[in-house]
């Protein structure tokens, strides 16, 4: 194929029965299939390398979503990191080559599989479909959202059986195992007479068949919002497991809605929604006179949240909180689509003594003064009498009057009891095992973090880093566990702290940064254990790193283990933003129709197709007008190679003032290949480091502004500051300026052209004698054991 060219610890609980047993079964079969797999597969290419030796200790891999390589380098420079400068000295240090696109479910996919974007499926956060009639639309890259039948999945009993029968042969059925239960009872074991013993039977049979038919009419048909994983391949954990070698996951991207796999316990990270069946969803309630839209309604930001307006009587505020959306069908019988309302909890906030207030959500109370978190809030939404859907919460007190502001955060599934439909791991028991080792709740949501209230300016960069800090001492706690575990020999865990920081924090770290603030970046936050000013968050989240990676060396790590630290990418400040659609309005390429009203520059409803080129849509893609593809295509095949030449040369060519815009403009089949390349762009943009794509771009949009004289709508100039507080970025930035970082103890070969993430997974295999699949694009690196 074409590739790139460029370059507190707890002691865990006692597994239960069922895990017992799957791993004895494990043991039992997996050194059978491992040495059918040797045989079939001797002479293969895509073994473990010669550099390779054969395998005695662990494989211990921690990857840290967003950690630079350049960040991480000047930071070891400066004597600030020692344990990754030990890893350096002593080991490997080296830039992680990432994919193209630089994009956290793209990266991470093809670092679990070895296999690139083509082979995945998953081409980004967000792609572009085409509609049956050859429409394009945005839509999302990695996952999916639909409802399913509740009497699809596979149902706990008794649910299996009143959900597959009709209730009336529920009924029968309960009634009449009842009726011949309690008669057997009450005539050979209690000896009552049968004149009085088969009348009661019979009333107990009629009051079981009554209960099993209501129980069964009860049920709902539907499951709605059950979130799906599009990624076509499996991780190398998976490949591990099959021949033998115990594995274990902790907070996996893109490992959610995966085949179980004895041997392998995941508890997936990045793709898992929250209770809702959203990417966390979360609420402000305000008395804030401006604020209009009550419940349960409430007025939706930029990222799809609610604010709510309530009102304060006597010092008493009476509300709801809102779940997942009713279990009943969003089609009717006509086939019309209908309005589904959420199943809800109370919510009741008190004046306390002082400032503080006591927040009861569904019964359980906490009081909390202005600006304290809650602890763990657990609201049941009943669906109905045998279906619950268990969530976790907390709450801040964001403004304590004048007006008065709660932050209520996402519904997060329920770790110690989560729904059937919608499991958090693999097995599904595992993430339970791991609330009851960690003696507690943690968050389950695979975008854990405040980023989007931030964004939306809704809460404030204290409130994101506290949010941040809990949610990485509970990751760690996690860790914790299992490394003290005996029970594995491959432990891969996730820590998604570097990116959500450096995405939001770059503002107060980069002095070149249009938001920048001296005085903002000099307020003082509490992170990590110390107190910081804000302009240092980005280099404490590494040294959180540093100090996790040093716990891991001195207390974890034996002499015969290999420990490899790896990154999905890197990260740059996201000063200015190229929307790409303004680009290529202003060349010619795409035409508009007429802009009468500024909603018109959403999802590509300005595009005249009938004099239109090319368009974007996601982050950096350009897709050709292709007649016989897009219904109003008008570019022929045969000119399409000269077609993205000509948009290659005037891409490379733009300027912004006296600086460059655009590094690198890759022809997509030109890089990858597989299956799915059809969900892929024609091109791909990488832009130069401080520029990103703008925001319309993502959703296939274009920025306009008012025409002149106030008659309609014209398109923006495309270059534009970027003023939000999402302020540091990775996506649409060239490949080679985003590197993440690659770490091993031992000493490794590094190929021509470095270390690409395409390189982990088969080189963990390796480490563990395990056959490389001969669908990885990459061999394994040379390691000295």
């Amino acid at each position: 194929m074409a590739r790139v060219a460029t370059a507190r610890l707890h002691t865990a609980t006692d597994p239960s029965p069922r895990a017992r047993h799957r791993r004895v079964r494990g043991r039992l079969a997996g050194p059978l299939l491992a040495t059918w797999i040797v045989l079939a597969g001797a002479g293969r290419a895509g073994t473990a390398s010669p550099g390779t030796a054969a395998p005695q200790g662990r494989v211990i891999v921690l990857g840290f979503d967003g950690a630079d390589a350049r960040t991480a380098a000047e930071m070891m420079d400066r004597g600030e990191l020692p344990s990754l400068s030990r890893l350096r000295d002593t080991g490997t240090f080296a830039p992680l080559r990432t994919t193209i696109p630089a994009e956290s479910p793209v990266s991470w996919a093809s670092l679990n599989s070895g296999q690139n974007p083509a082979k995945t499926g998953v081409p980004g956060f967000v792609k572009r479909s085409l509609t049956a009639g050859g429409d394009p639309f945005p839509n999302l890259g990695f996952f999916e959202t639909a409802d399913r039948a509740f009497d699809s999945f596979e149902l706990p009993p008794p649910l299996g059986f009143l959900a597959r029968c009709k209730p009336v042969f529920a009924g029968l059925g309960i009634g009449a195992a009842v009726l011949v239960l309690f008669a057997l009872l009450f005539v050979y074991v209690l000896r009552f007479r049968k004149f009085l013993a088969l009348p009661l039977a019979v009333l107990l049979g009629a009051a079981g068949g009554w209960a099993g038919y209501a129980a069964s009419a009860g049920l709902p048909k539907t499951v709605p919002d059950v979130v799906s994983n599009l990624c076509q391949t499996g991780g190398f954990w998976e490949v591990a497991a099959r021949v033998g070698v115990p594995s274990v996951v902790l907070d996996g991207p893109m490992a959610w809605d995966r085949p179980e796999v004895p041997g392998a316990r995941v508890l997936a990270g990045l793709g898992v929604p929250d209770a809702r069946g959203s990417y966390g969803d979360w609420f402000v309630y305000t008395t804030d006179p401006s604020e209009f839209v009550r419940e349960p309604e409430g007025r939706r930001t930029s990222t799809g949240a609610s604010v709510f307006r309530v009102d304060e009587v006597d010092g008493r505020i009476e509300t709801r909180v809102y779940g997942l959306p009713e279990f009943v069908s969003a089609v009717d019988e006509q086939g019309n689509s209908r309005e589904r309302s959420r199943l809800s909890v109370p919510l009741v906030v008190v004046r306390g003594e002082g400032d503080s207030v006591r927040v009861t959500l569904d019964g359980v109370e906490h009081t909390l003064g202005p600006g304290e978190w809650s602890p763990w809030y657990r609201p049941t939404f009943e669906v109905s009498s045998l279906v619950k859907v268990h969530a976790i919460t907390r709450v801040k007190v964001l403004r304590a009057r004048d007006p008065f502001e709660l932050y209520v955060d996402f519904l997060q599934i329920d770790p110690s009891a989560p729904p059937f439909w919608q499991p958090v791991s693999q097995p599904p028991g595992f993430v339970s095992e791991l609330a009851r080792a960690t003696e507690g709740p943690f968050e389950t949501v695979g975008w854990a973090c405040l980023t989007n209230a931030l964004k939306d300016r809704e809460i404030d960069p204290v409130t994101f880093l506290e949010d941040i800090d809990a949610t990485r001492a509970d990751r760690e706690r996690i860790l914790a566990v299992e490394l003290a575990r005996t029970d594995w020999r491959l432990l891969f865990a996730v820590e998604s702290t570097p990116d959500r920081v450096q995405h939001m924090m770059y503002q107060y770290y980069d002095r070149e940064h249009p938001m920048y603030d001296a005085g903002s970046a000099a307020q003082k936050v509490r992170f990590g254990g110390q107190e910081i000013a804000l302009s240092e968050s980005i280099p404490a989240a590494y040294r959180q790193i540093d100090r996790l990676v040093g716990v891991v060396l001195d207390q974890h790590l034996r002499p015969e283990d290999t420990l490899i630290l790896c990154a999905d990418h890197g990260f740059q400040s996201f000063r200015r933003g190229l929307n790409l659609n303004n680009w290529l309005a202003e060349h010619g390429y795409l035409q508009t129709v007429g802009l009468g009203s500024k909603e018109q520059g959403a999802s590509l409803k300005f595009v005249d197709w009938s004099r239109t080129r090319a368009y974007a849509v996601g982050l950096g893609m350009i897709f050709v007008n292709l007649r016989g593809r897009e219904r109003g295509g008008i570019v022929d095949t045969v000119e399409v190679p000269a077609l993205l030449y000509e948009m290659t040369r005037d891409l490379l060519a733009t300027r912004d003032g006296e600086n460059s815009v655009v590094r690198t403009v890759h022809r997509t089949a030109d890089i990858h290949s597989g299956p799915h390349l059809d969900l892929e762009s024609d091109l791909m943009v990488g832009l130069e480091a401080g520029y990103r794509v703008g925001w319309s771009t993502t959703t296939g949009g274009m920025r306009l502004v008012q025409a002149e004289g106030g008659s309609g709508w014209k398109p923006a100039p495309s270059i534009e500051d970027n003023t939000n507080n999402w302020s540091g970025d990775h996506v649409s930035v060239a490949q080679e300026l985003v590197p993440g970082i690659f770490f091993c103890n031992r000493k490794v070969a590094i190929p021509e052209g470095g270390v690409d993430l395409l390189h982990i997974a088969p080189t963990v295999l390796a480490l563990l004698g395990v056959p490389v699949p001969a669908e990885y694009d990459r061999p394994p690196l040379v390691i000295e054991r």
